[in-house]
């Protein structure tokens, strides 16, 4: 049994080492991340149509992707109540009407 316990320090041991040693991007590879995002984020945005009626429910992907939101900040922001009213599309999907998006970016607006 002492030569398990030994092993199991041993690997406890290893691991702090590895977390402590784990190195941070460097500035090259910052900037290639930030660049792939806003490549991505640029790419979700193309998809979208050029005129949109105010009418047009906006799947939430499509809503995240127009106000430049991730996914997680955009859910935060309709479950805590600050976002725009929602539309239920199914029981698992939901939409925001692109009149209703105006309005709550209107509301946010700073003077």
């Amino acid at each position: 049994m002492p030569l398990e316990a030994e092993v199991s320090r041993s690997r406890g041991a290893q691991h702090s080492h590895q977390k402590q040693t784990k190195r941070k991007l460097t500035k090259q590879q910052l900037a290639k991340r930030k660049l792939e995002i806003a490549q991505a984020r640029k790419q979700r945005l193309d998809l979208l149509p050029t005129t949109l009626s105010d009418n047009q429910v906006l799947t939430f992907k499509e809503w995240c992707a127009v106000n430049a939101l991730s996914e997680r900040n955009g859910r935060r922001l309709l479950s805590g109540g600050n976002g725009p009213p929602i539309v239920r599309l199914s029981p698992k999907r939901i939409g925001v009407r692109v009149a209703a998006n105006k309005l709550w970016q209107a509301s946010r607006e700073r003077t």
